[in-house]
């Protein structure tokens, strides 16, 4: 095959083409821009590591799919709602730049919710919903000066 020839001519088991359109080892074009690692001619078109099957299509300098959707020169979208290793089942959702949604809506441990939803800066809800350990239901529902309600039974104390 004849190749144009320019500074950098490589053969190892590739053929570079003017600045370098890289063949059968990947695509590369315009001086690097290279595709996928490579949507590999002939030897190829990997499927778990070429056009990344398995750890996400490489686009444009960016669009990573299943590791975290890169866009445009490797942004992560939210900056992490990585699926797998981010949008973690059991221990808390990720939401933008890795905030931790509900602080862990925990699946086996139970449900967390929020820790107590935290109403103004203070009225604490739930304490923790925990589901298979048991339901705690604020520790007691305390309605206005002090009825408490237990498991069903209604008890009278007298808040200060």
């Amino acid at each position: 095959m004849k190749a144009t020839m320019s500074r950098r001519v490589v053969f190892d088991r590739s053929v570079f083409v003017g600045h370098g359109t890289l063949l059968d080892r990947g695509t590369l074009l315009d001086r690097g821009t290279l595709l996928d690692r490579g949507t590999l001619l002939d030897r190829g078109t990997l499927l778990d590591r070429g056009t990344l099957g398995n750890r996400g299509t490489l686009v444009d300098r960016g669009t990573l799919v299943d590791r975290g959707t890169l866009v445009d020169r490797g942004t992560l979208v939210d900056r992490g709602t990585l699926v797998d290793r981010g949008t973690l089942g059991n221990r808390g959702t990720l939401g933008n730049r890795g905030t931790l949604v509900d602080r862990g809506t925990l699946g086996n441990r139970g449900t967390l919710v929020d820790r107590g939803t935290l109403g103004n800066r203070g009225t604490l809800v739930d304490r923790g919903t925990l589901g298979n350990r048991g339901t705690i239901g604020n520790r007691g529902t305390i309605g206005s000066r002090g009825a408490l309600v237990d498991h069903g039974a209604l008890l009278t104390a007298v808040l200060c």
